[in-house]
């Protein structure tokens, strides 16, 4: 089943709305710059793929686009307890000068400067 698509009405939107809420904004407030980025907005889903099937759990790829210009990726494994868990969110898209902010203290590509 490697890079089998789904329709994403069978996946809750709950997912996406974790991806960009609780993992980017966490890892941002862990760093202490939260102040200095915009807070992100869902725009869509970009790409939506299982990657693994193992039994009761299965991994996903998920793509998401922002409504600040920003691209974040993400595997995503749906667990056999219904818990998910997130990897390491990358950013997808060239991201410029727009984290320039945050190089004083830790800097990330997972922000984009308010200023």
């Amino acid at each position: 089943m490697w890079g089998s698509s789904f329709s994403l009405s069978v996946v809750d939107k709950f997912v996406f709305r974790e991806i960009v809420d609780n993992n980017v904004h966490e890892t941002l407030d862990s760093l202490n710059v939260s102040l200095l980025c915009h807070k992100y907005e869902l725009d869509q889903v970009t790409t939506l793929n299982i990657i693994s099937l193992n039994g009761a759990r299965a991994t996903y790829k998920i793509v998401v686009k922002t409504k600040q210009p920003a691209i974040f990726e993400t595997l995503v494994t749906d667990n056999e307890t219904g818990n998910l868990e997130f990897g390491e969110i990358e950013r997808g898209d060239r991201y410029g000068t727009s984290t320039y902010c945050t190089k004083k203290t830790h800097y990330t590509a997972l922000c984009y400067c308010k200023e």
